[in-house]
């Protein structure tokens, strides 16, 4: 009976008899903790169009994405031709040989509650009911399945009384998903969500009050890919733990995630926390074939990945040396303990040969660049990543800021370096990409991003 209601409430024979949806929003997008200031999250601009055949099963999401200092727009789209993924920045074309319409979809199915109805009019998986519960002030009938056999297990909340689906609760590894829909209306005699809020536990992560939705209009043309997109260069392999040692007594160490180690005095001085510290430090010790403690350990920023390890740097008797935001949220947390040896950063420090400069970015507002002068080493994470093997990564707004602020603190860089990159990038490479980029952040001309080129 439930299942009825929904088909009912949302068009009857003409959920049923839908072609395609395209569906755009103006969103606003956040992760929890991972905003410019430690007190509260910000929203940034993410723009997303999405349009899906239902009869052929093929479909594109289109996003462009202003995110802590950097602007990203791609697309993965699944045609009959198979699975690609789309830089419009580097006009690149990535083939994938993983999944399909389901497997790539899945994930908008849940967050759309006319593509749910339509699942359930059309090709209804095997339904659990899971009772019922009173939801703003209303009874709502409770059913429990998966999108696909592979993804995690979803609990709708009904309307008893109009067939809406106003709720979707999902329990993942990380905590709990509720995505919320509201502002109903019709279009063509279909209905939708005009609203749609998104919760992980008592955040919330991301929301659409624009929420614009067609139906039955042609979509062929729009999942297509276009003509003149060409190959990426082929990714570095990153499987492998390596130490790097890009000048005396200077190491970069990792696998994905990489720290900076500069040995003085006998001990050795560590910058980038990602988890997994300690890997990295025995990888080193190791390297160095002598036991050489771990005196301190600096966290760039306070933003999660890049606290996930300092406790294991406490646990190796390093001092924690934290910007005034990362100690905030730090001490915020469960059971943080109160015996460890933490050091505040100032403007400028010296720990070490290392000067640390802390600056506000569009990235976050209190970031320690650290200067290595004997070896004319910076490492500035986030703000660049060498990550191409024969050229400079594309320029970020992100990187032309971090250009100026080494030449406000007219630093003699030799070296950039990044949490993010095995790559030490040879600053002359770097200024010459810097100097030579366009600022554009809308290269492709496409529309969800058109009215973006002033600069954003």
């Amino acid at each position: 009976m439930a299942i009825e209601r929904v088909v009912d409430a949302y068009g009857g024979q003409r959920l049923v008899q839908l072609r395609t949806i395209s569906i755009d929003s103006d969103r606003r997008l956040a992760w929890p903790g991972q905003g410019q200031t430690a007190a509260f999250v910000e929203f940034e601009i993410d723009r997303v169009t999405k349009h899906f055949d239902l009869v052929s099963e093929h479909g594109s999401v289109e996003r462009w994405t202003h995110q802590n200092g950097n602007v990203y727009h791609n697309r993965y789209v699944v045609t009959a031709s198979g699975v690609s993924t789309i830089d419009y920045f580097d006009m690149t074309q990535t083939p994938s040989e993983t999944g399909g319409y389901w497997h790539w979809f899945s994930g908008d199915y849940r967050s759309a509650d006319t593509l749910l109805a339509h699942l359930l009019a059309t090709n209804p998986p095997e339904i659990e009911y899971a009772g019922e519960a009173t939801y703003r002030g209303r009874h709502h009938d409770l059913i429990a399945f998966t999108v696909t056999p592979d993804s995690p297990q979803v609990t709708l909340y009904i309307d008893r009384d109009s067939g809406l689906i106003h709720r979707l609760v999902m329990k993942r590894e990380i905590g709990e998903v509720n995505i919320l829909f509201s502002a109903h209306a019709k279009s063509g005699g279909i209905a939708f969500a005009g609203e749609v809020h998104i919760f992980l536990d008592d955040d919330l992560t991301e929301y659409e009050q624009t929420r614009n939705i067609t139906f039955n209009e042609p979509v062929s043309a729009k999942i297509a890919i276009e003509d003149g997109l060409t190959l990426p260069a082929p990714a570095p392999d990153l499987s492998e733990m390596t130490v790097d040692e890009i000048a005396p007594n200077v190491f970069v160490v990792g696998r994905g995630d990489y720290s900076l180690f500069v040995e003085h005095e006998g001990q050795l001085l560590g910058v980038n926390a990602y988890a997994g510290l300690r890997e990295r430090y025995l990888a080193l010790i190791a390297h160095l074939g002598k036991p050489t403690p771990l005196a301190s350990m600096i966290v760039t920023h306070h933003h999660s990945d890049h606290m996930d390890a300092v406790l294991e740097a406490a646990a190796l008797g390093a001092t924690l040396h934290l910007t005034d935001q990362t100690n905030t949220v730090l001490e915020g947390r469960d059971n943080w303990p109160d015996n460890l040896k933490v050091e505040l950063l100032g403007r400028r420090s010296d720990i070490g040969p290392l000067s640390v400069f802390v600056k506000a970015t569009g990235h976050a507002t209190q970031n320690a660049l650290v200067y290595h002068a004997a070896t004319r080493t910076l490492f500035a994470d986030d703000h660049y990543h060498g990550l191409a093997r024969d050229a400079p990564s594309r320029i970020q707004p992100s990187a032309r800021e971090l250009h100026g602020i080494i030449g406000q603190l007219e630093l003699d860089v030799g070296f950039m370096l990044s949490g993010h990159a095995r790559k030490a990038e040879m600053w002359e490479v770097f200024d010459q990409a810097v100097t030579t980029s366009s600022n554009d952040v809308c290269p492709s001309n496409r529309v969800i991003c058109s009215d973006q080129k002033s600069g954003g």
